[in-house]
């Protein structure tokens, strides 16, 4: 049976896996320290990580962090590429988690993350929840300028619509990359930007942009909810 503490359906032997438990972010920059108009700063709060000072801005505002926070680090020359990166995401809607990949804040496009969206029309009635395979950008104005998306199945919908933590691997091979979600390869897949292709940093993404006090939204400023759980370690990234 999976379990929090080991998450990974490959032994812990099998290629070069970095296993790092996130229960400090000691050693890992902040993106809001690079940029602090994308991002705001990640905290650990009861062993999740999420955004306890969220911004109240626009979603795609490219002048403050509106609940997007990342955290990343350098790892060997050997991954560069030919690895997976998986973290769990919280399955708290309607936080997002991910792993981050192929980071560079000095390229428009960022790096590499996937975001289980709630609801992609917060304005319209209903829910439309969609997988998105996508560029994070290097403010939140180009987030997902380049992206593989696609809504979820009913089954979906039922499956990923509680508080059941979902374990989600990033790969990425030669110049593609694509999502396994709990082992199961969801049909998105991207090829790597050009300016992202090569670099080794990586880590995690989350997102409380819509985890907003008052659900539906439609104008700024956005009161969002402090502390929403979005993504829990560990952080393993293996060799393909």
């Amino acid at each position: 049976m999976r379990t929090i503490d080991q998450p990974i359906y490959q032994s812990l032997d099998v290629g070069w896996p970095l296993v790092y438990q996130m229960d400090s972010l000691t050693g890992w920059t902040q993106g809001s320290d690079v940029l602090p108009d994308a991002y705001d700063v990640v905290t650990i709060v009861d062993g999740a990580l999420t955004i306890s000072a969220p911004g109240d801005g626009v979603n795609n505002s490219a002048t403050e962090g509106a609940g997007h926070g990342l955290v990343y680090r350098e790892f060997p020359a050997a991954y560069s590429g030919n690895f997976k990166a998986g973290c769990w995401w919280s399955g708290v809607r309607p936080a997002e988690g991910t792993p981050i990949i192929h980071v560079d804040l000095t390229k428009a496009e960022g790096g590499l993350g996937m975001w289980p969206i709630a609801d992609i029309l917060p304005a319209t009635p209903g829910d439309q929840p969609v997988w998105t395979l996508a560029v994070m950008g290097d403010t939140n104005a180009s987030f997902a300028s380049v992206q593989s998306s696609r809504g979820l199945t009913a089954a979906e919908t039922d499956q990923y619509n509680d508080s059941r933590r979902a374990w989600m691997e990033i790969y990425s091979v030669g110049t593609k990359c694509w999502v396994v979600l709990d082992g199961v390869h969801l049909g998105v897949e991207l090829t790597i930007p050009v300016n992202l292709r090569g670099s080794r940093y990586h880590g995690i993404e989350v997102d409380n942009n819509q985890c907003t006090v008052t659900p539906g939204d439609s104008s700024a400023p956005y009161p969002r909810t402090a502390d929403v759980p979005a993504a829990y370690g560990p952080l393993v990234i293996t060799k393909l």
